[in-house]
């Protein structure tokens, strides 16, 4: 029993102690976002932007698309990784980054759809992702429920967005009025936009960088020349990653609070003991009564001679 309580404790141990790791960088990274991203977005640089997501991945200062209007915009921007896994060796994504006027999104019961129409007979039209405020800062993405950009684009026909047919943008407020009032005036933005093979500059390149080392049986492998040739010419961005250490307190709360508490937890399952009055039993043994009894008529006497 000793043994099956000591492995259970150990298995609940390292699950809390992964919880705890886990949101401590979770909760490190939205701190450095939260305070940098805001004296980024507060600064005069017309590439701010980019800081949000430039260490996702291999990317370019510029949107690869872009609409708006009077309430709105929305500025896509491919976002291309390296799997070698992958069909073709390369993975894309799309990064949405949306900014409003007047407070478009100011209703916070509401909920706000970035949606793709879709031409697909026989299927859903709708291909819809929430739009949430980027943590507490002045600009929104989408909930993809993983922390990527929109689905990927991999040549995978399974998984595909391109497979998906999109013909149409919608960013619209959700609400149930909106079939009892056609909701035109609940769509914000309504727009054409579709896009093939063709139009994502950062994966082809990469794709045709690794075709024409399999012409050459060179090693699949991104060097500092190739780097140099894609930054320069085609003014391709490698993948920066930020320095949050400065915020590395917020590691040590959260995993000394973890230690603190498995320190507590260990003394009282298999250490503490409370204290009983009848040494360990709930009630005393027939030959503790005995014993108590015989003491209590020893004292008895003893009292007695003493008047």
């Amino acid at each position: 029993m000793k043994v099956l309580l000591r492995i259970n404790y150990a298995i609940l141990a390292v699950v809390f102690l992964y919880i705890a790791f886990t949101q401590a960088f979770i909760m490190r990274r939205n701190k450095f976002y939260e305070i940098k991203g805001n004296e980024v977005l507060n600064s005069d640089s017309v590439d701010k932007y980019m800081f949000f997501y430039e260490a996702k991945g291999i990317h370019q200062n510029q949107p690869l698309f872009a609409f708006s209007n009077d309430k709105i915009k929305i500025s896509f921007y491919e976002i291309s990784t390296i799997d070698y896994q992958a069909k073709d060796n390369v993975i894309t994504y799309l990064y949405p980054i949306i900014t409003e006027t007047d407070e478009t999104f100011g209703l916070k019961k509401e909920t706000y759809v970035l949606n793709f129409k879709r031409n697909m007979p026989g299927e859903k039209s709708v291909y819809p992702f929430e739009i949430v405020r980027y943590l507490n800062l002045d600009f929104f993405d989408v909930d993809t429920g993983f922390d990527e950009g929109l689905p990927m684009i991999t040549g995978d026909e399974e998984v595909d967005l391109i497979t998906k047919r999109i013909v149409g943008l919608e960013i619209f407020r959700e609400n149930k009025e909106i079939e009892k009032d056609n909701g035109d005036h609940f769509i914000y933005l309504n727009v054409s936009f579709n896009f093939n093979d063709g139009s994502f500059p950062i994966r082809n390149e990469l794709i045709n960088l690794f075709n024409q080392k399999r012409l050459a049986n060179e090693e699949l492998k991104i060097t500092e020349e190739d780097k140099h040739f894609l930054e320069t010419n085609k003014q391709i961005i490698f993948q920066k990653f930020h320095d949050a250490s400065e915020f590395n307190y917020i590691l040590l709360w959260w995993l000394g609070g973890y230690a603190v508490l498995f320190v507590v937890a260990t003394y009282l399952v298999f250490f503490f003991r409370p204290k009983r009055k009848y040494l360990g039993r709930k009630k005393p043994s027939e030959g503790l009564k005995k014993s108590i009894e015989a003491k209590k008529k020893t004292d008895s006497k003893t009292k007695n001679t003493l008047d």
